[in-house]
């Protein structure tokens, strides 16, 4: 069947009627890089699923060769009943497209390649608990600035200027915030200011250390796997080969939210992209 009488068959099973740029995305998508960002209900979320329909109906494109992801469990999980629905509508069978979360894709590259960046290999990754998070960063933290700063924090017996530190790491971690602008426009790390003077490169540098240590004891913070992951992929080439060849599209929604390190582990990974994303919208702040 040829990609336009396909879509007269979406229309006309689903009781709906595609705008022109939606029969475009459609068409485009199976087979090329596509960026494709939209206000919310515009219907782009049910476009990418009509388009991966189409990818297995009429461009012949495998199941297991379609990578599906988006950044909760919960918009996962809908993208997936939407496509089962709509396969349903058809009356087509169900196909086994892969569906999961970015994060899960991360921790998969971390936790099956930790071994080429030196980690100690085991069956499962070694994810670090809050504690011992806490106490590695405060003695890291201690030391840092006491070897390098000549700041003394005994007399912070509160913990207060200590918490503010943390908090700010937190963040600028949970977030992926990297580079220059990004650290000095966080909020945290201006509130911080105004208890103790860290230079942009002193908040990296002791980032830079705490991973260090973690991977030395192969014990890795959650806020770290991406970094991790990108080091993987760096580090060797055959493993982003490997994920090439392993699908060969991959669609992510709710592109808005994905962060700058993301993006650097999307264009290791992937063979062709088709991203969309809502313009008004930021539920993670373009972290």
């Amino acid at each position: 069947m040829e990609i336009n009488d396909y879509l007269v068959v979406i229309e006309t099973s689903l009781n709906m009627k595609l705008t022109e740029e939606q029969k475009a995305f459609i068409r485009d998508a199976p087979l090329h890089n596509v960026f494709s960002m939209s206000v919310a209900g515009s219907g782009k979320t049910t476009t990418a699923v009509l388009a991966v329909n189409a990818a297995t109906d009429v461009f012949k494109i495998k199941p297991e060769k379609i990578n599906v992801m988006s950044f909760t469990n919960a918009s996962t999980s809908d993208i997936k009943y939407r496509y089962e629905k709509f396969r349903k509508q058809l009356g087509v069978s169900i196909k086994n497209v892969n569906f999961r979360t970015l994060d899960s894709m991360i921790y998969a590259i971390a936790n099956e390649y930790m071994g080429v960046v030196g980690m100690k290999k085991s069956s499962k990754i070694n994810i670090m608990q809050k504690d011992d998070l806490f106490k590695l960063r405060e003695d890291i933290i201690n030391k840092f600035l006491e070897d390098k700063t000549g700041e003394d924090l005994s007399d912070d017996s509160s913990g207060f200027i200590m918490s503010k530190i943390m908090k700010c790491l937190t963040e600028l971690n949970t977030k992926f915030r990297y580079t220059e602008e990004e650290i000095a426009t966080s909020q945290t790390f201006i509130e911080l200011q105004g208890s103790i003077e860290l230079s942009v490169d002193t908040i990296n540098e002791i980032r830079q250390i705490e991973y260090r240590c973690m991977k030395i004891i192969s014990n890795i913070a959650q806020e770290y796997l991406a970094i991790l992951a990108y080091e993987i992929l760096k580090t060797n080439s055959k493993v982003g080969k490997y994920y090439k060849e392993l699908y060969e599209f991959m669609i992510v929604d709710e592109v808005q939210d994905m962060s700058s390190i993301q993006l650097l582990i999307l264009n290791e990974i992937a063979n062709r992209i088709v991203a969309i994303g809502d313009v008004n919208q930021q539920i993670y702040n373009f972290r």
